[in-house]
């Protein structure tokens, strides 16, 4: 797993933190990868609740456009986002987002795609897909 996703496992919950406070939790082409591997490790196991939640005060930002590493294969690069929130919609165990700050973009759907969403009073949720030309 990256550096900037921590899996915890407290009995029976497995926590998955998305941790890149510094891009306010944005999620790399490598990220979604590996957030592939780990909701597939979850199915895996004898996991009966899964928390996924971000780091330092967000949820996720959705996609990181920063970097240019998927410019030449946006294809490839939907099939793994694709494939990552079809693995998370098909786990059998409940999954619960705890949102703290905001959860944009495909942020808001990794958030929407959980079976419960926890919020605090700081969560907010928006969709900027045609602000940003997706």
């Amino acid at each position: 797993m990256a550096e900037s996703l921590s899996t915890v496992r407290t009995g029976p919950v497995t926590t998955i933190t998305i941790d890149r406070p510094h891009r306010m939790n944005a999620i790399t082409p490598e990220l979604w990868a590996d957030l592939l591997a780990a909701f597939r490790q979850v199915a895996d196991s004898d996991t009966r609740v899964l928390v996924l939640t971000g780091a330092g005060g967000n949820f996720c930002t959705g996609a990181d456009l920063s970097g240019d590493e998927d410019a030449g294969r946006p294809l490839t690069f939907m099939r793994t986002v694709e494939e990552t929130c079809l693995a998370l919609h098909r786990l059998d165990v409940p999954v619960i987002a705890r949102v703290d700050g905001y959860a944009v973009g495909a942020g808001m759907n990794l958030a929407l795609a959980c079976d419960f969403v926890v919020a605090s009073d700081r969560a907010r949720f928006s969709q900027i897909f045609a602000r940003r030309g997706l």
